[in-house]
């Protein structure tokens, strides 16, 4: 908010992007995880130059109802974002 006053510029606050990110992590894979499978949400990063957010996860799936051993897959994605104001 101090930013906004000084500068006029409206930017994400760091606090509650990252705790809202892992809330949506964890409320997205809940279903999974209490079906055995394994997901975690490692890393946020913003770049408010570019208006990106990038994320890291990995999980861990078992393929063929399980008969075959466990696979980790590692997953990174970047979203683009703008703010608007109202």
């Amino acid at each position: 908010m101090q930013h906004y006053i000084n500068t006029g510029e409206t930017r994400l606050d760091v606090e509650r992007y990252e705790s809202e990110a892992f809330w949506a992590f964890d409320r997205a894979v809940a279903d999974l995880r209490r079906r055995g499978y394994d997901a975690h949400l490692v890393n946020i990063s913003l770049d408010e130059d570019a208006d990106t957010i990038k994320i890291d996860a990995w999980g861990t799936i078992r393929p063929f109802y399980n008969l075959l051993p466990a696979v980790t897959v590692e997953v990174s994605a970047v979203s683009w974002f703008r703010m608007i104001q109202r």
